[in-house]
């Protein structure tokens, strides 16, 4: 029992020094969020980009997102002029570009990373409106 007590001290004591670790090292965090929370969000002027191409964004998008092609050859160039101090929100059709852009962005120095979970999609099946 006294073995068992130890063994959880310590794993404990493992996994607050990873946390410390991670943030003192400054890497980012991305977490998927729902629909519900990201319409939540809206009107607080955040940096909400939508990697579609341009004819998906064009067929109905996030109000108040900019688009910026996930498959353009500059991307990563374009995405890393965001400000990497304040939190970005992502998003795609379905939620893997959106995913594959997270990992962008967390390799590029942003904090503070969301990525709509299921995308547009998901986005629409929870009836939340989009702008043409």
């Amino acid at each position: 029992m006294k073995i068992l007590k130890i063994l959880l001290i310590t794993f404990l004591c493992i996994g607050l020094n990873q946390n410390i670790i991670a943030q003192s090292t400054g890497k980012g965090v991305i977490k998927n969020i729902e629909p519900k929370e990201l319409s939540a969000t809206l009107n607080n002027n955040i940096q909400l980009v939508d990697v579609r191409t341009p004819n998906e964004f064009k067929s109905g998008h996030i109000k108040g997102s900019v688009n910026m092609n996930y498959y353009d050859q500059d991307f990563s160039t374009q995405i890393g002029k965001l400000d990497k101090s304040k939190p970005i929100y992502v998003y795609c059709r379905s939620g893997v570009r959106s995913k594959y852009s997270s990992e962008i962005l967390k390799k590029l120095g942003f904090k503070k990373i969301y990525n709509l979970k299921g995308g547009i999609l998901n986005w629409n099946t929870n009836k939340f409106p989009l702008k043409k």
